[in-house]
């Protein structure tokens, strides 16, 4: 398999959808968050963090890779899912499911499922469980996770999110699956073409630290922390590598 199949961002919210796409069938990468803006306007980050949890929407963009020259398209949808005991702990979370999808010629050729199991009172992310093509289902468990500020200013805002230990299965407790590697995400604000934009950084690791798979997923974003149609999804390992609008 030459092409990228595992996309999910973290495992978390959106991009629970994305890095383990890109995991898959892809090598590692690199990519940038974009520009800064020059406005002090604060955002109110949390909001975001929580909408992106709670709110149903979808995204769907495409690009060009520059590796290969083909247009891709890349979806994400996220929606409120039913209040669930996470498979490694057995303890009751809110969940929020998320799919992303890969397509190359209108068809398409991989998608991930993701759960990702929260405090609904925090916005805290305990863990995931993602499903990549129809496969089995793998978990990540947090080992630190914290909600984004409520205020945020837009020049240089960024922040931690989450660090997981990434497992090849879901069973409890933990130590009964293969650890794999682990995966850090952190928030992040910038601006481009007058759009202010709230951006998932997730970065995966295997287990001697190397990197295995890189993306950032940005959604528009208003001052309230509101959600926008607009979306910007940077995917890059050795297969592809592109950074799809709308």
């Amino acid at each position: 398999m030459n092409q990228l199949t595992r996309i999910s961002l973290g495992r978390v919210g959106a991009v629970g959808a994305l890095i383990v796409l890109l995991a898959a069938c892809g090598g590692g990468g690199g990519g940038s968050s974009g520009g800064g803006g020059t406005t002090a306007a604060t955002f109110n980050v949390n909001a975001a963090w929580h909408n992106l949890l709670t709110v149903t929407q979808t995204w769907t963009t495409s690009g060009v890779s520059t590796i290969d020259s083909k247009t891709y398209g890349l979806s994400i949808a996220v929606a409120p899912g039913a209040t669930a005991a996470f498979p490694v702990t057995g303890t009751t979370y809110a969940v929020s499911d998320s799919t992303a999808i890969l397509s190359l010629g209108g068809l398409g050729i991989a998608n991930t499922t993701s759960a990702t199991y929260f405090d609904a009172a925090t916005n805290v992310a305990a863990g995931t469980r993602d499903r990549a093509n129809g496969g089995a289902a793998t978990c990540t468990v947090a080992t630190a996770s914290v909600a984004p500020p409520t205020a945020a200013q837009l020049v240089g805002a960024t922040g931690a999110l989450q660090t997981f230990d990434v497992y090849d299965g879901c069973l409890s407790p933990a130590t009964l699956n293969g650890k794999t590697g682990t995966s850090t995400v952190t928030w992040s604000l910038m601006s481009t073409g007058g759009v202010t934009f709230f951006c998932l950084n997730g970065t995966r690791r295997d287990l001697a630290g190397t990197i295995t798979a890189f993306e950032i997923d940005c959604f528009e974003v208003a001052e309230s922390g509101t959600l926008g149609t607009h979306a910007r999804i940077t995917v890059s390992n050795s297969s592809i590598n592109v950074t799809a609008t709308n």
